[in-house]
């Protein structure tokens, strides 16, 4: 990477950010105050953020957008989907230069015929051509891999060098907090896929029944229980009973 000349106020700026992301007290409507002054390090026209966890059958996606000032406020929120995964949605990019997880890209020129249809539309519609981004991969047990891009599209020709380090440090900090703070996110939106039967049985596993009773209580064969649970489990992003039954309460879901 080139020689860099960054300034004491865009170091001071950066300290900001990556405090603003460590704070334990902070909620997910820190990224929209922490927006702005990312702006100051890689000015942006737009910002997408991506957080997926999952596996490649189950994985689920948190998308956030952010346009540069002067346009909106940026209150939007995130949109969950199941249809757009971050290493599928890549592959229409080229990285032009990489430093450690940053690097600089542009949008394809044309798409191949296995492109996915939904990155292509999501591309088209956001307007992306070329920018800076950060990527972190991470895998958390049986909760599958975890994945955080940030990925700006900027103007210009000649993208700073400085970018690279800006968003190598950012989306680091920026990956834990999401880790930390998306699993209910994720939970609460899924949460409304539960079907009747499956809110039955997390009722009756909250009120610490074990699977055996649970069937004999609903009429259904302990096999069936654990089918319901496995559903759960993945609705829910969790692992197990335990988990399942605290994201439930945190949730209000019974």
């Amino acid at each position: 990477m080139a020689e860099l000349a960054v300034s004491g106020d865009e170091l001071q700026t950066l300290l900001q950010i990556t405090s603003a992301l460590s704070a334990t007290s902070q909620e997910i409507q820190c990224l929209y105050e922490v927006a702005p002054r990312v702006a100051r390090l890689v000015p942006f026209e737009k910002c997408i953020l991506m957080h997926e966890r999952g596996t490649d059958g189950d994985a689920a996606t948190l998308i956030y957008e952010f346009v540069g000032a002067p346009v909106g406020d940026n209150r939007a929120g995130p949109t969950h989907t199941t249809a757009l995964h971050v290493a599928r949605y890549l592959e229409h990019f080229e990285r032009v230069e990489t430093f450690q997880s940053a690097f600089f890209w542009r949008a394809a020129s044309d798409y191949a015929d296995d492109s996915d249809p939904r990155s292509v539309e999501f591309i088209k519609q956001a307007g992306l051509s070329r920018g800076t981004a950060g990527l972190i991969n991470s895998a958390e047990g049986s909760l599958g891999r975890i994945a955080t891009l940030m990925q700006f599209q900027c103007a210009g020709d000649k993208l700073p060098a400085k970018h690279l380090f800006f968003v190598n440090i950012i989306v680091f900090y920026l990956h834990v907090y999401l880790v930390h703070r998306s699993a209910r996110l994720f939970a609460s939106n899924r949460a409304d896929e539960l079907t009747h039967k499956e809110r039955q049985v997390l009722q009756w596993i909250v009120g610490g029944k074990t699977s055996w009773e649970v069937g004999r209580i609903l009429s259904m064969s302990e096999r069936t229980v654990k089918f319901h649970l496995r559903n759960i489990y993945s609705k829910l992003n969790v692992a197990n009973r335990t988990q399942a039954v605290i994201t439930a309460s945190r949730l209000n879901l019974i």
